[in-house]
């Protein structure tokens, strides 16, 4: 038996499908050919053959990933496509270096990254788009299928002299932003968008974008590459597709360009693509990082320019403290050395070493771009790396190339032999730290150095250095986890989720370190970088959070109840990550979904003791990214939020001490500015005054808690343990309990701690029964007995067509074609609020009970709807026919009491 056929999904009552049908390929009319310059990637391998052997000397190649502390010639594997031996694309093999990233096959090439952090490629051919004359034209033919709306394609186009080599909006939580001019469109998670950037700011709603997918007005598909065509004016830029007669982006330019050629860049970005909706494996063909297929560049007109590629693409500071870099010419007149790199970089011409800035500088982790002068004659240059106060490595350059407008000399060399690089070592992938960005003006001098206060460890409600929790008041000793799997702790479930075995093993063995090194407060992020756990309408506006949010929180709060410990749940790493942000309407419905779903099922927990916002959100409101104003609309919602439907305090995570007075109106419960040794003197040093003077100074009247500091081996971590307290802070938490998994590498000294929690008898909170903050302890409100289902009384309703079906869902086929899974979301609503227990069950055709799934202890507040989602493999015997989906709610708690079943509430076919 076979389930090839297309499948078909009903919709009755709670559930809704879509259905299943075969995509077909076809072909479509192509473009005329270019002007100037045309270029396509030819060759016929026996196998997928890496870019450094199909003489790729006039492309410039830019592959970069986030997590620098892996091995720099490693990618995390994942599945591309085309089979080990340059089979078709339905076929795949499986890559993990660097290298392996750009490959030809079957005369075009082929673009493929993984990664759960960030990551991209850049393709530059050495021909730039000349509009000087009117128009220039862009095509190139690209394939059109995806499996995951997180990773996507791009095109930039940025003048030759100010061009970056790893240019990214700055809504990105990666490298540097974008050039002060530059044009960029891209097709990311949303649809098609555009970006006008002009002398330094982003020129937004300059013209029309298609939202939606080119699913509605083509079929993709990974063999058939269609053609895509940027036009370019001084006034305007159109993207579009040609063969099927749709324009996808305008831009139109205020005041029009004033530069009139520029370079031409195809990129490819990764961005954590198995977070995508129903996809939880990477090594899957169909599901997580895509493979794009590219072929016939033309550029009309175009005017050239040298490109002297290196012979090697990257070096490390693991490897040596130097090295020196070799080309296959010598610079010629008026050239540049064009790199991206991380940390302080220092070059050697072959005269003494000196230093070069970046293009950029706002976040000092991230790769940075250089565009350096070069002398002429030059064919060798030397590079090395110095330590700062913030990051101390380790460091890795990458992408080495001169270029020149002078073409001269150039003779389209042919790619030198690599290097041999090291055998790659996996190490374990790591998310970035909190970002830094540029350092504020210099400070006022610093304050004179306090003296130390009375250490008195007696409790008193009235004082301002001890929070209160329960009955008592606590000095907060604790530590920012922050994170053990970047924006997955809280959400993945059992694929990397603190609920997850992998995760629990790791998490009992540093929550015992902590637990004996006296610490009881702990700093947890939950949706640090972009919020894909917070659930949308089609218009953007949030309407619930993901089941398994509370499966890997409620995890969180066993292991709380275990080791003591009390949770600051950080919200939202930053600000300009949500897309909510300039929408005054979906900022209320953030902070509405928050209320209802969060903290009104954690009301009164005991080890919850506050909810913190945002994380430093100060840098980007410093930095122009976002505005003040809806950044503090966020915050006073979601405080009003807890102080209504939940419990615990409510804080922010401030960048320092001068990002307190952006929160007096919010009403904090405490502040939390953070500190690190780089802010040595000035009104940001938090180390340099008390907390009385910071109050006096901006007139408030609230406890302040250092939320991160360094508190490791390099430093007499005691003493800043003994010191912040000494002045007058409520409490201090070191940075991180997870330093093998954040870039900056800072670990807590544990012994440290212990001896300072041996030493005072007020470090808490501990052994705490109810739980505190600025509200009365709240009484727990009884579950009320729902009265009905959510469902209506259903009716006999047919089978709908493919294009009437409201609700997506998905299945997918194994390599022979079978159906092997489907995917089920179930919408539920209750009409009146409590906790429930949500059971789907699969009944075969015979009206066997195959399989079910259940989520316990569910908040679902009246009238409002969760959506749960499940994925069935569908067994190899299972029979043909038509499958039920039953809904049943029970009590929460796991009693045997049904409140209701809806038998039938869903169905489908196999054939």
């Amino acid at each position: 038996m076979t389930h090839a056929s297309a499948v078909r999904l009903a919709m009755l009552g709670a559930l809704a499908f879509m259905t299943f049908g075969v995509i077909t390929a076809y072909s479509v009319a192509q473009g005329g050919a270019a002007d100037d310059y045309t270029y396509n990637w030819d060759g016929q391998p026996e196998e997928p053959a890496p870019f450094t052997q199909t003489g790729q000397s006039s492309w410039d190649v830019q592959v970069h990933k986030r997590n620098h502390h892996t091995h720099p010639g490693q990618i995390e594997p994942m599945q591309a496509q085309h089979g080990s031996g340059c089979e078709g694309p339905h076929m795949t093999h499986e890559i993990s270096t660097v290298e392996e990233t750009v490959f030809l096959c079957r005369d075009h090439i082929m673009t493929a990254i993984n990664a759960s952090d960030y990551g991209l490629i850049y393709l530059t051919p050495d021909h730039m788009a000349d509009w000087s004359d009117g128009e220039a034209v862009i095509r190139f033919d690209m394939s059109t299928f995806r499996t995951s709306t997180r990773d996507w394609i791009s095109v930039n186009i940025q003048p030759f002299e100010d061009n970056h080599a790893l240019p990214l909006e700055g809504s990105f939580p990666d490298l540097q932003g974008m050039p002060d001019d530059a044009v960029s469109v891209r097709l990311d998670q949303d649809g098609w968008k555009h970006r006008l950037h002009q002398d330094g700011d982003r020129v937004r709603d300059t013209g029309e974008c298609t939202r939606n997918d080119w699913d509605d007005w083509l079929e993709p598909d990974k063999s058939r590459r269609d053609t895509f065509e940027m036009r370019v004016t001084s006034d305007n830029v159109t993207f579009s597709m040609p063969g099927y007669d749709q324009e996808l982006c305008s831009i139109d330019i205020p005041g029009g360009l004033d530069w009139d050629q520029g370079i031409v860049q195809l990129g490819h970005h990764s961005y954590t693509p198995a977070k995508d909706q129903g996809c939880s494996d990477p090594h899957q063909g169909d599901c997580g990082a895509n493979t794009w297929h590219w072929s016939d560049v033309e550029i009309s007109p175009a005017v050239p320019f040298t490109m002297i590629k290196a012979d090697r693409l990257w070096y490390n500071s693991r490897e040596a403290d130097s090295h020196t870099v070799t080309f296959q010419e010598p610079a010629p007149e008026d050239a540049h050395l064009r790199f991206a790199s991380w940390g302080n970089v220092e070059l050697n011409y072959g005269d003494g070493w000196f230093s070069v800035d970046a293009l950029q500088q706002r976040n000092r982790e991230h790769a940075r771009s250089f565009w350096v002068p070069i002398p002429e004659g030059t064919q060798a240059v030397d590079i090395r790396w110095s330590d700062d106060s913030w990051f101390t490595g380790p460091q890795t350059a990458q992408g080495f190339a001169i270029w020149s407008q002078d073409t001269s000399g150039s003779s389209s060399p042919s790619d030198p032999e690599p290097t041999q690089e090291p055998d790659p070592t996996p190490v374990e992938e790591t998310p970035e730290p909190t970002p830094e960005p540029t350092e504020p003006p210099e400070e006022d001098e610093p304050t004179q150095e306090p003296d130390p206060g009375d250490g008195d460890d007696n409790l008193s409600s009235d004082r301002l250095d001890r929070m209160a929790w329960g009955d008592d008041d606590w000095y907060l000793h604790g530590a920012n986890v922050a994170w053990l799997n970047w924006g997955c702790d809280f959400g993945c479930g059992s694929s990397g989720g603190v609920s997850s075995d992998s995760s629990q093993a790791a998490l009992h063995e540093r929550f015992e370190q902590a637990e004996a090194a006296g610490i009881k407060n702990l700093r947890w992020w939950i949706f640090p970088g972009d919020p894909w756990q917070i659930q949308t309408a089609s218009d953007g506006t949030p309407v619930g959070i993901h089941s398994t949010v509370f499966q890997d929180l409620d995890a969180a709060l066993e292991l709380a109840e275990e080791y003591d410990f009390y949770f600051t749940f950080v919200l939202f790493a930053g600000a300009d990550n949500l897309p909510w942000v300039n929408s005054g309407s979906q900022r209320a419905a953030l902070a509405e979904v928050l209320g209802d779903e969060l903290f009104a099922r954690y009301e009164g927990h005991e080890h919850i003791f506050s909810w913190e916002v945002f994380n430093e959100p100060e840098w980007e409101i410093w930095d122009g990214r976002v505005d003040r104003e809806p950044v503090q609309d966020i915050v006073s919602r979601v405080a009003d939020q807890v102080r209504e439907k939940g419990s615990g305090y409510v804080t922010v995570g401030s960048a320092m001490i001068d990002g307190i007075p952006m929160w007096e109106e919010a009403d904090l419960d405490y502040y939390q500015p953070h500190w690190y040794d780089y802010m040595e003197s000035g009104d940001w040093c938090a180390w340099c005054t008390t907390a009385d003077e910071i109050r006096d100074r901006y007139g408030i009247d609230k406890p302040i808690v250092i939320g991160e500091y360094y508190g490791g081996g390099s430093v007499d971590a005691l003493g800043r343990f003994e010191g912040f307290r000494d002045r007058g802070y409520a409490g201090a938490w070191p940075w991180s309990l997870f330093p093998e998994r954040t870039d900056d590498g800072m670990a807590i000294n544990l012994p440290d701690s212990a001896t300072f929690a041996d030493n005072h008898n007020d470090i808490g909170p501990s052994n705490v029964e109810s739980g505190g903050g600025s509200e009365p302890e709240p009484t727990p409100t009884p579950e009320p007995e729902p009265t009905a289902t959510p469902e209506p009384e259903p009716t006999a309703t047919p089978e709908p067509e493919p294009t009437a079906t409201p609700e997506p869902s998905r299945f997918e086929t194994s390599a022979d074609g079978e159906i092997s899974l489907v995917h089920i979301e179930a919408p539920v609503t209750a009409t009146e609020s409590g906790h429930y227990r949500v059971e789907l069950h699969i009944v075969d055709p015979s009206g066997e009970a195959l399989e079910s799934e259940a989520w316990d202890r569910e908040r679902i507040n009246s009238g409002r709807t969760r959506t749960y989602d499940f994925d069935w493999t569908v067994p190899s015997n299972a029979p043909s026919g038509e499958y039920r989906i039953d809904v049943v709610i029970k009590e929460s708690g796991g009693g045997s009491d049904v409140l209701h079943r809806h038998e039938g509430a869903g169905e489908f076919v196999l054939p």
